[in-house]
């Protein structure tokens, strides 16, 4: 599959997920009598602990991680181009400058900055966005700065500069666009699995991710998993949605040309 097949196949079933679940109540629908009932008519993945379906629940999850695995991969994007690109382009003190600001939010783990801004901002989707956006632009910016410090110099660079062409935009288009836009798809498809991840992990560990009775992944996976009576569809149904989210976004990532490698 071509890797912009891939992409509108995941970025519909991301849109399916979330259009058929956004007007469903699946926080209200508690009914204790039918705790951990195997898949039927009305519940075809079966019931969690409380009676509510998991299948609406497992497909309103996805809300949990899209806005803010969306809002971290622009940051991280946006903020690994802009000190990448400086740091690449100018050199001297104002690249160095560019390259220690990279350093330094490079030197604080995500999992640090996730539990900082959860301190400062409180638990929740926003603070989790911008830690994994901060954690993961020092990555992108490192590859921009050298792939831009090697470009610098070549022909068709001085050749626009010589013809007229202004330095940001030979800088913008020919370089961060056209040299560096595969490393850039690349990198927020995997900080939007990073945050796939990261998402599900705090869920699951309860005190920094998304709070019941609100559905995640992580918080299925932790409400099923100790109930030996549920039936294995139900306790399956999670772990097999995060594994498939993963490996397709990680076939994605490895699917996207980086033609600026060969310049």
């Amino acid at each position: 599959m071509s890797p912009r097949a891939l992409a509108l196949a995941l970025g519909a079933a991301l849109a399916a997920a979330w259009l058929l679940t956004a007007d469903q109540d699946v926080i209200g629908q508690v009914e204790p009598s039918l705790a951990l009932a195997p898949p039927g008519e009305g519940a075809v993945l079966g019931r969690d602990p409380l009676g509510r379906p998991i299948a609406a629940r497992l497909l309103r999850a996805v809300h949990a991680f899209t806005a803010p695995g969306l809002g971290a991969a622009a940051l991280s994007g946006g903020l690994g181009l802009a000190l990448g690109g400086a740091a690449g382009w100018w050199g001297g003190a104002r690249g160095a400058a560019a390259g220690w600001a990279s350093d330094v939010l490079g030197a604080v783990p995500g999992v640090v900055w996730a539990l900082l801004l959860a301190l400062v901002l409180g638990p929740g989707p926003a603070s989790m966005g911008l830690a994994l956006g901060l954690a993961t632009a020092p990555a992108l910016a490192d590859g921009v700065r050298h792939r831009v410090g090697a470009l610098r110099r070549a022909g068709f660079v001085e050749a626009s500069l010589g013809h007229g062409i202004s330095a940001g935009r030979v800088l913008g288009v020919h370089l961060l666009v056209g040299a560096c836009g595969g490393l850039l798809l690349r990198h927020l498809v995997t900080v939007f699995a990073a945050c796939v991840g990261l998402e599900t992990t705090l869920a699951y560990l309860d005190d920094l991710g998304t709070q019941e009775p609100e559905p995640s992944w992580g918080n299925l996976i932790a409400r099923i998993g100790p109930h030996p009576e549920a039936h294995p569809v139900s306790r399956a149904a999670a772990p097999i949605a995060l594994w498939a989210a993963l490996a397709a976004l990680d076939a994605l990532a490895d699917r996207i040309p980086d033609r600026g490698a060969d310049r």
